[in-house]
């Protein structure tokens, strides 16, 4: 056996190893236990699953310690975490300044694309 349950025993043990809840085998499908996830995976996955991959589980942002599920803080919160690290969107080198200090940073950069003095009057060069 080169993978999978290697259990051995009596078979009325077998549905005691094999119980959802209570049992020990590793190569059972079990329920996420977090609330609100549906998935399932092999109980020696479960770990795993609930510590990294479960959209579900509890995370918090690093740039400002805002709490929420991993689901909610990546695809809600971090587009628009006033600390979220984000490039210029001129490319003018700076790679990583905080989302809340950008419009400060496009007032003051040399790339940032302004309107000519008389675009009042009609010009529309930038």
């Amino acid at each position: 056996k080169d993978r999978g349950c290697e259990w051995s025993g009596k078979l009325e043990g077998l549905e005691a190893h094999l119980d959802v809840k209570t049992g020990d085998c590793k190569y059972v499908d079990v329920e996420c236990s977090n609330e609100f996830c549906t998935e399932h995976c092999q109980r020696y996955d479960l770990d795993s699953h609930l510590s990294y991959y479960c959209p579900k589980r509890e995370f918090t942002c690093q740039h400002c310690n805002f709490k929420a599920t991993y689901e909610v803080v990546s695809n809600d919160h971090w587009p628009q975490c006033p600390f979220y690290p984000v490039p210029c969107p001129n490319a003018c080198g700076i790679q990583a300044m905080e989302r809340g200090d950008l419009e400060a940073h496009l007032l003051q950069c040399s790339l940032e694309e302004v309107e000519c003095d008389f675009s009042h009057a009609g010009c529309n060069t930038k």
